[in-house]
């Protein structure tokens, strides 16, 4: 339950990037409107998972219950996580 959320939550704030960086996400659902959304407390720190294949990380987040709400991609020099 717990990385649920906190995957949702990383999801979450990807959906509001702005800047150099909003542009790269590709929203599948608002996930305020689904009641099976479940985000982060505020003491809980996100999770950064990186993926070299996404279409089969999102298969198996999908088969463990988790929802997918978008997605973003990147190409370019490797940044600090801090960043991300």
């Amino acid at each position: 339950m717990r990385v649920l959320l906190i995957l949702t939550t990383i999801l979450l704030l990807s959906a509001c990037g702005a800047g150099q960086f909003g542009t790269s996400y590709r929203s599948y659902m608002d996930p305020r409107l689904s009641a099976d959304v479940v985000p982060l407390a505020e003491e809980q720190k996100p999770i950064l998972i990186r993926s070299n294949d996404l279409n089969k990380d999102v298969k198996l987040y999908r088969e463990h219950n988790y929802i997918v709400v978008g997605e973003s991609a990147f190409n370019g020099i490797k940044e600090n996580e801090d960043r991300a």
